[in-house]
C-alpha cells in the first residue's frame, strides 16, 4: 500500500483569502481544499462568508473534501442559498460526511426556514441513517409546509429502503 501524502501546507494561500480580486481568493480557497490539511478547515468557514458565489462555492467543496465535522453547522444555511450552484453543493457535501452529519441535520429540521428543513430531510433520506426515521416520520406528518412533508416522505421511504 503505498503511503499517504501528509497535508499540504497552507501558509502561502491564507494572504490570498483577503485578496481584492475573486479570481486570487478563488484559487487560495481551492488550494486550501486540496490541501488535506486540517488547519485549512477555519479559512475555508471564514471563506463562506465571501461577498463572491464562487468563492463561496469553493468554500463548500473544499470543506467536504477535508470531511472535518467541525463544517457540517456552517454549511447547513447554504441549503437554502438563492444560487442553484451552491446550494446543491451544500447538499452534495453534507451527503458526504455521511453519518458524521446526521446529528446536525436532525437539528435542521427544527429551522425557522422551510428550505433548510427540506434540504436537510433530503439529505438524511440520501444518508440513510436509521435515527433520522423518527424526525423524518414526524416532519412528514407535521410540518406546516406541504413541500417539506412531500420531501419528508420521500426521505422516510429511502431511510427505510437503505436499512438491512
Amino acid at each position: 500500500m503505498p503511503a499517504r501524502k501528509p497535508p499540504a501546507p497552507i501558509d502561502t494561500f491564507l494572504p490570498d483569502l483577503k485578496a481584492s480580486h475573486y479570481k486570487v481568493r478563488s484559487a487560495a480557497v481551492r488550494e486550501l481544499g486540496k490541501s488535506r490539511n486540517p488547519d485549512a478547515v477555519e479559512p475555508l468557514i471564514a471563506a463562506l462568508k465571501d461577498k463572491t458565489i464562487t468563492v463561496r462555492f469553493l468554500a463548500l467543496r473544499g470543506l467536504g473534501k477535508l470531511k472535518d465535522p467541525r463544517a457540517i453547522e456552517p454549511m447547513i444555511p447554504f441549503l437554502n442559498h438563492k444560487t442553484c450552484r451552491v446550494h446543491r453543493a451544500a447538499y452534495e457535501e453534507l451527503i458526504r460526511f455521511g453519518e458524521k452529519a446526521v446529528p446536525a441535520l436532525i437539528g435542521a429540521l427544527e429551522h425557522s426556514d422551510p428550505y433548510i428543513r427540506c434540504g436537510a430531510v433530503f439529505c438524511l433520506g440520501e444518508i440513510g441513517d436509521l435515527r433520522a426515521l423518527d424526525p423524518a416520520q414526524t416532519l412528514m406528518k407535521n410540518d406546516p409546509d406541504e413541500w417539506v412533508r412531500i420531501r419528508a416522505a420521500r426521505a422516510v421511504e429511502e431511510i427505510k429502503k437503505k436499512q438491512p
